[in-house]
């Protein structure tokens, strides 16, 4: 029986991809207990020659080729393939501790959790890392809406394993097409999940390149925060939420608008595109008010005034950030 699939999506990583795979094989688990399942989304490298090679000593890798649909689409094909109970998605830049799935794989079999969130390390080009824990009480048993509540999570996918049955049920997707797919997925993941644990131990390596698809500074890829929004806002105006809930998705309607804002600053033309896209979302000034974030709620009534607003973010963040 499948306990874990490990997907990952994997687009022109040719220079990481191997340590990757090699992280995932040094385990210390028999292979017909977890599946890794590769998605390779159109690279134009040779992404696909390395990641071929590992076939026919491995059969447990199973590698499916589709047309560059970006990080959402891969993962959705990826997990329509998945036969394990748990499912975790690996960046295919990124790396995993070896000798690590027995552990987590008995402990989540020990919890049955629909989610487990665990510890990463950044590791940087300069040989710097940085710690990345989680603000969660470790061991605690989230049920019901409690970790949504507690509005602490981390909107970073590979931080997490997943019970298959609970994103099956919940009809748990990602947007595919766009970036910023983690930020739509997981705020629903967790208001759905009913239990949740944190388990406090660095799991997960993350290697910041400052020219991958997830941190590119393309200011039109900040135009793609739109479909985070325009989902967010629909599922909250179409579901009985609770008013508690109601208000944290609404904090995170209002924080993904002024994400959108600030990262199209640069841009007055694309500034003005993403407004009049905010313009048109029915109900989302409606839907920011009840955030009762004062930022967020001038921003949603200055957008009749683009140029102020422009001004005004552009003053408000270069102050902020202003070092003395």
């Amino acid at each position: 029986m499948i306990k874990l699939s490990i997907i990952i999506p994997v687009y022109n990583t040719e220079k990481f991809i191997k340590k990757c795979i090699n992280s995932c094989l040094k385990q210390n688990i028999q292979n017909n207990d977890y599946e890794i399942i590769i998605i390779n989304d159109g690279s134009t490298d040779n992404s696909l020659k390395i990641i071929n090679s590992y076939i026919k000593n491995n059969d447990n890798i199973h590698v499916f080729s589709q047309s560059n649909k970006k990080q959402g689409s891969a993962r959705n094909n990826g997990l329509s393939r998945a036969t394990g109970e748990y499912i975790w998605f690996i960046d295919s830049d990124d790396w995993i501790n070896e000798n690590i799935l027995k552990e987590i794989i008995d402990y989540v079999y020990e919890i049955n959790p629909d989610i487990l969130r665990f510890d990463a390390i950044n590791h940087f080009p300069n040989q710097l890392t940085q710690q990345r824990s989680s603000k969660h009480i470790p061991g605690k048993i989230y049920n019901g809406n409690n970790v949504f509540l507690e509005n602490k999570f981390s909107i970073c996918v590979p931080f997490h394993l997943f019970k298959k049955s609970f994103l099956i049920k919940n009809k748990l997707q990602f947007i595919e097409n766009i970036f910023f797919e983690d930020n739509e997925f997981m705020v629903k993941a967790f208001y759905m999940a009913n239990k949740f644990q944190y388990y406090n131990k660095t799991l997960y390596n993350v290697r910041i390149r400052y020219n991958s698809s997830s941190r590119n500074k393309d200011i039109f890829r900040k135009l793609d925060i739109l479909s985070v929004i325009k989902s967010h806002v629909y599922f909250l105006n179409h579901n009985s939420l609770k008013p508690d809930c109601k208000l944290i998705f609404s904090k995170h309607i209002g924080k993904s608008t002024n994400s959108l804002l600030e990262g199209t600053l640069k841009s007055f033309d694309v500034f003005l595109e993403a407004i009049y896209e905010l313009k048109n979302i029915k109900k989302l000034r409606s839907t920011i008010i009840h955030s009762k974030n004062l930022l967020y709620i001038i921003e949603i009534y200055l957008i009749n005034f683009p140029k102020t607003l422009h001004f005004l973010l552009s003053l408000f963040y270069k102050l902020k950030n202003y070092k003395l």
